[in-house]
């Protein structure tokens, strides 16, 4: 259409318009008007704003003369550059008018806005307005107070032509992009070529007496603001004086300036903590004319800075460093060859790692099918053996419709002879096992089965056969081999015969579909080993038992590469591959390259994600781990990566390079992913040590890989995976295959380290004897801060990721996690990566699987997923805790068979020796001297006339030994073996080597028990538990028997132990009872063992489990051992376990009573005040919790301090989840009031309390519900002190905790509720609360008599505050809304226990009526809101409008009249509210007594009958 019919048809339809007709309907839709504007975030929109700044925008004055501003500051110029500005002006217009004309012959298609980088701003917590505006308040309050500013001095008119100029700094210019060189050097730094000169230089400004320019936060304002930047190097940079006060001339040429003036200049330059020197405009534009300004004429302000840093250091005092720093910076960091690549060959190449070259490329993406090649030359003479040293595994799952199909692959090292000149190295190895079959066991019915019904027919082999191969047909398996067996089976699964039968093997490989676990027939019931995994039949048929050498025959050389491993080979028959043996040539454990990884993330706020900000990398290639001598004398090298949030801090790149570390800056998160993953790849490293490692960090990275597209993001593993990484990390731990994961905060890990919380500070100060530093993860973005003078707060907080990367190692080096788990994975023949993540059960059903395997018996089979929550509870427990309590944990139902025996103890403190008589490893000893096991006891369940399981029948003797006496046999007399060797003189390795041993041994023999009463074993056998447990309560009521009989006095025994009373005071004489007792005690059995476990001169016995002793050793020497305390719990603050250890201390010291108790209570008195003056850190108020669920998984998360604060912790960022220990702290409430229980909602984090101005502690609650209780538990057995008097001291209210006595109890029962006064029966209940609707207020109404002129008038009840009448309807509902209230209350139910230091509340009743829940506590339950409260409630309500009543009490007052007439004036109102109190009245049966039924007995209906 051309222009002119465009035209005549807009004319059109205005007459059309014109005449009538709708505009609506002749609108058309076109190509524009889809989208009527553009849509952008902020990040967009201020990169619009600077484009139109940059343009030109013409502004005429007021006295006609015109110039040209675009909202900025500028410099002088001279007139020739306002022409030259002309002439790149109209070539500006001639360059887009072309480009206009251009754009119409062809507009192509324009690629989409790409996404800006977020700012630094995102990463910045959100701070809430209020906060914002409290502190600007405060902030303007302190600048009127100290300075008084002057009036700023007007603008000479010489100096408004500098508004034309556009020039931003002296001696640059602008593009033709609209940005200068300084912003190249600033904003656009060549990443791609780390080799350039540095953009970020340190300015130093010398400032004489008033003024240290050298104060850091005089830097941060001045010369690391974002608005400054860098325009030469810091040796081009003259220095400048600032005298007298006074601004110097600053005109001339370039070289003689002394202040580098930067681009957008703001006026406003930081002096200090305190001071602010606001520039005017006048001495602004004045800079260039060689001027003086006085500086006292200029206004002040501070700075609005989110975290200062200390106002002034000292340039010429060295400042102390922390330990961690120190000992960071002592390592000997050595560059050693990696174990794939030859050391770098200058200090840059090690120093900044490349991006690698598969960041998405093409060339990437094609090489990635291309044919795996390798040099590595690892094969013996024979050209088709390998000797590898396995590692890791890795089945491989390839889901399909017809089923699962299984690769199994094993990692390990082998010996590159070619490597090195000839020299060789260890390389990595994977190996492909091809040929792996199945191994199904078919259980033939004694009867055939007809349509479900049992027959007389008894099944053929050849019917069994037959059916079974009708079935595979059905499951898609293609080919099979069966053959008849005689196998035996004794593990009690019902419908499975016992003993040795006949069993129909079948064999099928792994490369077929698997068949279902339920899976039967007419003429068959069981199949047997339908899930069992290729590793387990692997290493049960190759006999390989954990970690070791393997000889592989005939191996080929793969070239699919599936791995990133140097030489990946396939085995085609497992049968090719054996473990070698004592016999052979055994060649050591290889050397492993250990890498100890540590990341730092920070919350993006605006897309609320996590991001990876910092990531070290320590390296220990070679390592031997099985050397002592220290991580910090082995070689090691760091590899660090840090990316900024928006720009370095100034100098922060120079500072790297010039220090010669091995810090990388890079650009973006994107960048660090893949220097990260170069690393990785470069190192290969067989193990990765890391804290919080697999939930946390892995978790971040792999989410963020995801994020990026990583292509090669399965480097973190050594085998090559797809796609991108999963975001759940609920198999994290298989997406490393390949490598051994040693993390800190595993179960695994756990169970070697003693600790609180496991947190990496604790652990350093307890392993390590080091302070670590905690850096708060909401601080990160400040470390980050481009506008601060120096680079070495981010320095710092580089070396502090750098130094936990050596802890980690430190760590696991001190414990001996990787050397004792390699001898327990050997033991258990499982894998190594199981061991160290926490499989114990898992290693028992290993070492069982190999025993029953050689003896040819069919093993049941492995079902996982029942219930996970439990497995890992149960699994922290040993022995009969975990039989006895494990079905508790799964919801309240107890087990059918009992734990240990613990006798009660006789409480008190006791003052003459206690011997400890300790049965050696019980249960086990148990096993063997019984013959306890699968073959020698019957393992189905029986039970007697009443239902009670009936403990089954010790073996005959006649019976050969079973397979667990015979197995804990052989792992005890291989201790033997062991300690007997480690009495010689030998080397320390030799010696620590084996300590580990034995250790090992010790810990599998002793967990034995474990898989028979831990219900989900795979070996779990509750009759054989039964009775083991059985005979070690009847063994230790023998041995109180017989101590007994020789006048020893048994104070307590618990499960494997007897406290007995030697009743002596001299240590030889109580040797010597000790020796006898022992002797007549194994005497009665043949391999049951008791001994002396310790002596104890003072024993405080508080309850089970519960006492505290003063230990002697042989030489003298004294100890305090506390077992069960208070202050061993974690849910106790430090404050409570000194208080509690001072005690304790006294209490065992042997002083008078009278001496000790008054010690006490000074103490508590001296606890009490400081206290409550603050003197206390505030670390000593932390309590800890274990989360037992994730956060989000509590059904009364309102209760749970613990789950509250972790919910907090992951709503800003952090993570929480099951297994974690939470910190908190509690303190008063929005009222400044304490609190009487632990109440969840004023439990916070101790950064939250430090960071918070509104949050203070609650003393009371520390001193009356931490403090006191663990004391007045100690001082129970003690004469001269109770409850009330530690109260005392304390400074709480003694009589809020004195105890109540009988009559005190009895004495409530002894007034009649008609004699009691209106003014105590209704002192607690809650008041009428009245809201008016049209000024919203709230007010209490008081009744007639009460409320007289401010709410009652003649008219009716009026609001207090605007005086409008309430509706009477309105009064009735919600009169009638607070009645439901209170009732919803009464029914809720709600228990509260009456133990002033207990106060619990709950909705659940125990299993012993009233008695409180809470352990520990021997306090009653009640309602909080009894029957009695709620009638209560509702008479008060009844008397806020009886009229009669009011009138009565004022009767003889002045206000009688008054209030009679205001009552006779609203009779109708009154009437009509107390009706509505009435009608629940009514229903309330506290209110009526029923003579008939109270009396009923005297009846005569009653007495004759009817």
């Amino acid at each position: 259409m051309s222009s002119r019919q465009a035209r005549d048809a807009k004319l059109a339809d205005l007459r059309a318009a014109r005449a009538g007709v709708s505009r609506a309907k002749q609108w058309q839709a076109s190509a524009s008007s889809n989208k009527l504007y553009d849509e952008v975030d902020v990040e967009e929109y201020d990169q619009i704003v600077r484009d139109r700044l940059n343009e030109n925008d013409f502004i005429e004055d007021d006295d006609g003369s015109g110039y040209i501003d675009d909202g900025r500051e500028v410099w002088g110029r001279s007139d020739d550059d306002e022409e030259a500005d002309e002439e790149d002006r109209r070539e500006r217009k001639d360059a887009k008018r072309a480009a206009k004309i251009k754009n119409k012959v062809k507009a192509p298609k324009q690629a989409p806005r790409p996404v800006p980088p977020p700012s630094a701003n995102a990463y910045r917590p959100v701070i809430s307005e209020a906060k914002e505006s409290g502190f600007m308040a405060n902030l303007l309050s302190s600048f009127a107070e100290d300075v008084k500013p002057t009036p700023r001095p007007p603008i000479p008119a010489s100096h408004m032509s500098s508004r034309k100029r556009k020039m931003l700094s002296p001696g640059t210019t602008r593009s033709s992009k609209g940005h200068t060189p300084a912003d190249d050097e600033r904003g656009s730094l060549d990443w791609e070529s780390l080799d350039a000169q540095s953009a970020f230089g340190e300015k130093k400004i010398k400032v004489e007496e008033d003024i240290d320019m050298e104060d850091p936060e005089f830097g941060m304002q001045f010369m690391g603001s974002p608005e400054w930047g860098s325009d030469q190097d810091d040796d081009e940079d003259p220095d400048v004086t600032l005298k007298d006060g006074k601004v110097p001339d600053l005109s001339g040429d370039e070289d003689d300036l002394a202040v580098k003036v930067r681009r957008n200049v703001k006026p406003d330059i930081a002096l200090g903590s305190s001071t602010l020197v606001n520039l005017p405009a006048a001495a602004a534009n004045s800079i260039p004319s060689r001027k003086f300004v006085n500086a006292t004429s200029v206004a002040v302000k501070k700075p609005n800075v989110l975290r200062p840093l200390p106002t002034h250091i000292d340039p010429d005092e060295e400042p102390t460093k922390p330990e961690w720093l120190a000992l960071s910076e002592s390592l000997t960091t050595t560059v050693v060859p990696s174990s794939d690549h030859q050391p770098p060959s200058s200090p840059a190449q090690a120093e900044f790692v490349p991006e690698p070259k598969t960041k998405g490329s093409k060339a990437s993406a094609s090489s990635a099918k291309k044919t795996f090649q390798t040099t590595v030359e690892a094969f013996e003479q024979d050209g088709s053996t390998l000797h590898m040293f396995w590692l890791d595994f890795h089945e491989q799952e390839v889901r399909s419709d017809a089923g699962t199909i299984k690769h199994l692959y094993l990692f390990g090292k082998v010996w590159d002879k070619a490597a090195l000149g000839r020299q060789g190295k260890w390389v990595s190895c994977c190996l492909k096992i091809n040929g792996l079959e199945r191994n199904l066991f078919i259980a033939p019915r004694r009867r055939t089965f007809l349509q479900g019904n049992e027959t007389d027919l008894v099944p053929e082999k050849n019917d069994v056969k037959r059916e079974f191969d009708q079935k595979r047909r059905e499951h898609g398996i293609t080919s099979f081999m069966a053959k008849w067996v005689k196998r035996n089976y004794s593990f009690g699964v019902e419908g499975v015969p016992s003993g040795e039968n006949d069993w129909l093997k079948v064999i099928y490989g792994f490369d077929e579909p698997a068949l279902p676990t339920n899976l039967s027939g007419n003429t068959f019931g069981h199949v047997l080993g339908t899930n069992t995994s290729a590793f387990e039949i692997f290493v049960l048929k190759r006999k390989i038992m954990g970690p070791c050498w393997l000889e592989i025959k005939n191996a080929e050389i793969s070239g699919k590469g599936v791995s990133w491993c140097k030489l990946e080979v396939t085995a085609s028959d497992p049968k090719d591959i054996r473990p070698l043996a004592d016999g052979d040539d055994l060649k050591e454990m290889p050397p492993l390259t250990i890498m100890s990884l540590t990341a730092r993330t920070i919350v993006n706020h605006k897309e609320n994600t996590r991001e990876v900000v910092c990531v070290a990398a320590r390296v220990w290639n070679g390592a031997n781990i099985g050397d002592p001598t220290p991580p910090e004398k082995q070689p090691s090298s760091i590899h660090t990566i840090v990316r900024p949030l928006g720009d370095f801090p100034p100098g922060f790149v120079n500072k790297c390079r010039s220090e010669g570390s091995k810090i990388v800056p890079v650009k973006d998160e994107s960048l660090l992913l893949n220097n990260l993953l170069s690393n990785i790849s470069r190192h290969d490293p067989d193990v990765i040590v890391g804290h919080d490692f697999l939930n946390v960090s892995l978790e971040v990275l792999l989410q963020r890989m995801s994020k990026h597209k990583s292509p090669d993001w399965s480097r973190v593993g050594r085998f090559k995976r797809r796609g991108q990484p999963p975001t759940t990390n609920k198999f994290t731990l298989g997406l490393l295959a390949g490598r051994l994961v040693c993390d800190l905060s595993s179960d695994g890990a756990k169970t070697m380290i003693a600790s609180t919380t496991w947190s990496l500070t604790e652990m350093c100060a307890t392993q390590l004897k080091i302070n670590r530093e905690d850096i708060d993860p909401d601080d990160t973005h400040t470390f980050f801060d481009d506008a601060v003078a120096s680079p070495d707060r981010l320095l710092r907080f580089v070396r502090h990721c750098e130094a936990d990367a050596f802890f980690q190692m430190a760590i696991t080096a001190k414990v001996q996690i990787l050397p004792l788990t390699r001898q327990l994975t050997t033991l258990s023949g499982n894998s190594w990566n199981r061991t160290l993540n926490g499989g114990r059960a898992e290693r028992n059903e290993f070492i069982l699987l190999h025993e029953f395997h050689k003896l040819k018996y069919i093993c049941p089979d492995k079902f996982i997923g029942k219930n996970k929550a439990a497995l890992l509870k149960a699994e922290a427990e040993d022995g009969d805790e975990a039989a006895s309590t494990v079905a508790s944990r799964r919801g309240g139902k107890r087990d059918k068979f009992k734990g240990g025996l613990v006798f009660e103890p006789k409480r008190g403190l006791w003052d003459k020796y206690v011997l400890v008589m300790d049965f050696n490893s019980l249960y086990p000893s148990i096993i063997q001297e019984y013959n306890i096991d699968f073959t020698t006891v019957s393992v189905t369940t029986e039970e007697d006339e009443d239902g009670e399981e009936k403990i089954p029948e010790v073996p005959s003797s006649e019976l050969g030994q079973g397979v667990l006496p015979r197995l804990i046999a052989q792992l005890v007399n291989r201790r033997r073996e062991v300690k007997s060797l480690m009495k010689g003189k030998i080397s320390p390795m030799l010696m620590m080597q084996y300590d580990i041993r034995q250790k090992a041994l010790k810990l599998t023999a002793n967990s034995m028990y474990g898989c028979l009463g831990f219900e989900y074993s795979r070996f779990y056998a509750r009759p054989l538990a039964a009775l083991t447990t059985f005979k070690g309560r009847e063994i230790l009521t023998n041995t109180k028997e017989l101590a007994e009989s020789i006048q020893l006095e048994v104070v307590y025994g618990d499960t494997d132990s007897v406290f007995v009373n030697s009743n002596v005071t001299d240590f030889d004489e109580a040797m010597k009872t000790a020796n006898l007792f022992k002797k007549q005690v194994n005497d009665k059995y043949k391999l049951l063992e008791i001994d002396l476990d310790g002596v104890f001169q003072r024993l405080l016995l508080l309850q089970k489990k519960k006492y505290a002793a003063i230990k002697v050793e042989a030489d003298g020497s004294v100890s305090t051992e506390v077992k069960g305390l208070d202050m061993k719990r974690r849910e106790f603050c430090k404050l409570s376990k000194d208080v509690s250890q001072y005690v304790l201390d006294r209490i065992l010291s042997g002083e008078p009573t009278e001496v000790c108790i008054n010690k006490i209570h000074d103490y508590l008195t001296s606890v009490g005040r400081n206290v409550r003056e603050d003197k206390v850190d505030i670390e000593d108020f932390v309590i800890n919790k274990r989360l037992g669920k994730n956060p989000e998984d509590y059904p009364d998360a309102k209760n749970q301090p613990q789950v509250q604060v972790a919910l907090r912790m992951k709503a800003r960022g952090g993570n929480a989840r099951a297994g974690d220990v939470m910190q908190y702290v509690f303190c008063v409430g929005k009222d400044d009031k304490t609190a009487r229980s632990a109440q969840a909602d004023r439990a916070y984090h101790p950064d939250e309390l430090r960071k918070a101005t509104d949050l203070k502690l609650d003393f009371d609650y520390y001193l009356s519900l931490q403090v006191l209780p663990p004391v007045e538990r100690l001082c129970e057995s003690i004469e001269g002190t109770d409850r009330a008097r530690l109260a005392e001291c304390l400074g709480l209210d003694p009589q809020r905790f004195a105890v109540k006595t009988v009559g005190d109890i009895e004495r409530d029962f002894y007034t009649l509720g008609s004699k009691v006064s209106d003014k105590d029966r209704f002192q607690s209940a809650l008041p009428f609360e009245v809201r008016c609707f049209d000024c919203q207020n709230v007010a209490k109404f008081g009744g007639l008599q009460d409320d007289i002129n401010s709410h009652i008038r003649s008219t009716g009840i009026h609001c207090s505050e605007c005086s409008k009448r309430y509706a009477l309807p309105s009064l009735a509902v919600q009169l009638e809304i607070q009645i439901r209230d209170h009732i919803s209350r009464y029914y809720q139910a709600v228990m509260v226990c009456d133990d002033q230091a207990c106060l619990a509340s709950t909705r659940a009743i125990g299993v012993y009526a009233k008695q409180c829940l809470m352990p520990n506590c021997r306090g009653q339950m009640h309602l909080e809101y009894t029957d009695a409260a709620l009638y209560n409630q509702l008479l008060y309500y009844k008397s806020l409008f009886d009229t009669d009543k009011a009138v009565a009490a004022v009767k003889a007052s002045d206000k009688f009249e008054e209030v009679q007439a205001f009552a006779a004036q609203n009779k109708h109102t009154f009437k009509t509210l107390s009706a509505v109190v009435q009608k629940y009245l009514n229903k309330n049966g506290r209110g009526t007594v029923e003579m008939n039924q109270i009396f009923s007995f005297m009846t005569k209906s009653s007495v004759w009958g009817s």
